[in-house]
């Protein structure tokens, strides 16, 4: 399938940011000492990802390509290999959301350089941003939000983006964002459309750039798409959207998300719960 031809974007939910970890071996403080060891050792720091095309190795081709520096990539199976590797030292560094790291940084196992988006986390304020710390305009994030079948009325569209609105500001979802140190966005159906495009752009520049084997489309995309599916670092919340507005009981409005347990997966389930109450269906 073509995301942007076979969803309609309803708006952002937020992004899930990354942290960026090195094992206690690394002589680096901060980013800048980092950036300056990998340049006096190319290609001796290897770092982690959940394997070629990854989030994780994106995100980490995007840093390379904006610091001159030369890592050395080191695909895994996932965050349940990644992790144990920065433990153990197979790996001096990583990028990685923050709650399956998070015990492990305030033991002191691995050691925060830095927040991979403009702003701090709430769950860890004392840690810079990358921008902060000598890389200005650095920004990358799993980003999750909610798209509807391709077709569906602007109505309808409009419906579920004002539910979403007003479901996302209650106080169980925002404790939510903030356990899972996620960051509550929201947008209009054009302006994440827009958001959408342009991270197809960048992400396509940055797999251009390093030269990343794209392989065969996956699922069907188009080439020029690949990037947002393997890139673009987003959770697929796509909804049934063509169910609001029939007479309830009808079609349950469905969700459906990546992976169970996933931020985007937890984050659905919070949602379903109260957009029961602002759109008179069962989610």
């Amino acid at each position: 399938y073509d995301p942007l031809r076979h969803f309609t974007p309803v708006t952002l939910l937020g992004d899930s940011p990354y942290f960026v970890l090195v094992h206690p071996s690394v002589p680096a403080q901060n980013v800048k000492e980092l950036i300056a060891h990998a340049r006096a050792h190319p290609g001796k720091l290897n770092y982690a990802s959940a394997g070629n095309g990854s989030p994780h190795h994106l995100a980490m081709e995007f840093f390379k390509s904006m610091t001159g520096s030369k890592l050395t990539h080191v695909p895994y199976k996932g965050n349940a290999q990644m992790i144990p590797a920065l433990l153990a030292g197979d790996v001096q560094f990583m990028f990685i959301t923050i709650p399956p790291i998070l015990p492990h940084i305030r033991s002191q196992k691995v050691r925060a350089l830095a927040m991979a988006t403009p702003q701090r986390s709430t769950l860890m304020p004392d840690v810079p941003t990358v921008s902060e710390a000598g890389v200005p305009g650095y920004d990358t994030a799993v980003w999750f939000g909610i798209f509807a079948p391709k077709g569906t009325s602007a109505a309808v569209i409009n419906r579920l983006y004002e539910a979403i609105l007003q479901a996302i500001r209650l106080p169980d979802v925002e404790n939510g964002y903030l356990v899972l140190g996620n960051v509550a966005i929201t947008s209009r159906p054009e302006e994440f459309g827009a958001f959408i495009r342009a991270e197809i752009d960048r992400w396509n520049k940055t797999i251009d750039v390093a030269k990343v084997p794209r392989g065969k489309p996956m699922c069907g995309l188009q080439t020029r798409h690949w990037a947002l599916r393997r890139a673009a670092s987003f959770f697929l919340c796509a909804v049934a959207g063509m169910a609001i507005g029939q007479p309830y009981p009808s079609k349950p409005v469905r969700i459906v998300t990546s992976l169970p347990g996933s931020g985007g997966d937890i984050v659905a389930r919070w949602l379903a719960q109260d957009l029961f109450t602002y759109l008179g269906q069962r989610v």
